[in-house]
């Protein structure tokens, strides 16, 4: 109850970082009061999606918890302490197909290497 009313009054900072997180990704929720010290002893729910609740745990002594979300969308972490909630928004994204861009870059860069290397070869053979 003292946690409620002492999170109540002063000017906290509930934060998930990274903001969008991708699919697989550690997220980290920090609860910081306003005198910038560490909130610890919260408990975390995060609602995913579909409305479903997955209890991450409670906040550490340097006031984070740290979850990787599992699907895409918009999530809500929620902070619980007696009969006080706060909520911090989390968009988590689907990951990006790099394969497409190595799949793309790397004959590129394999025909840029060959020219170069071509060049070279003449500039040397042309000074020998």
């Amino acid at each position: 109850m003292a946690t409620a009313l002492v999170l109540s009054f002063l000017l906290q900072q509930f934060v998930v970082a990274p903001f969008p997180c991708e699919v697989g990704e550690q997220a980290v929720f920090s609860a910081v009061a306003a005198d910038g010290k560490p909130i610890a002893g919260l408990t975390v729910v995060v609602e995913r999606p579909d409305g479903s609740a997955w209890d991450v745990g409670a906040t550490n002594a340097a006031g984070e918890v740290r979850f990787v979300p599992k699907d895409a969308g918009r999530h809500l972490c929620i902070a619980k302490s007696g009969g006080s909630r706060w909520i911090a928004p989390l968009q988590v994204v689907s990951a990006p197909m790099r394969w497409l861009y190595a799949a793309a870059c790397t004959p590129l860069g394999l025909v840029l290497l060959w020219k170069s290397l071509r060049r070279r070869k003449r500039a040397a053979s042309g000074a020998a």
